[in-house]
């Protein structure tokens, strides 16, 4: 949702386009995972990367799953072991 928030203050998105966003997002299936299942990998994760971007790896790689960011430094922090993806726009 920070996301959303941040587009809305800047005029990007409009405030109806996040609403229907947001309801989008409520019908996906997700499933939550307690923090508690990826600290380890987290605190191990540390020298690379920051405890929020870790949790994000962290929960990549548990899954298997590819984790896409717009986020250069962290597609190319050392240490990881999930497919990180940076979106190309020409």
């Amino acid at each position: 949702m920070s996301i959303l928030r941040k587009y809305c203050r800047r005029n990007v998105l409009t405030e109806e386009r996040a609403g229907l966003a947001l309801f989008d997002l409520k019908e996906l299936s997700i499933e939550r995972v307690p923090l508690a299942a990826l600290e380890i990998r987290i605190w191990e994760l540390r020298h690379n990367v920051t405890s929020y971007d870790a949790a994000y790896v962290a929960l990549a790689e548990r899954f298997g799953a590819e984790l896409w960011t717009f986020d250069r430094k962290l597609a190319n922090a050392p240490g990881t072991e999930c497919v990180i993806k940076v979106p190309e726009f020409n």
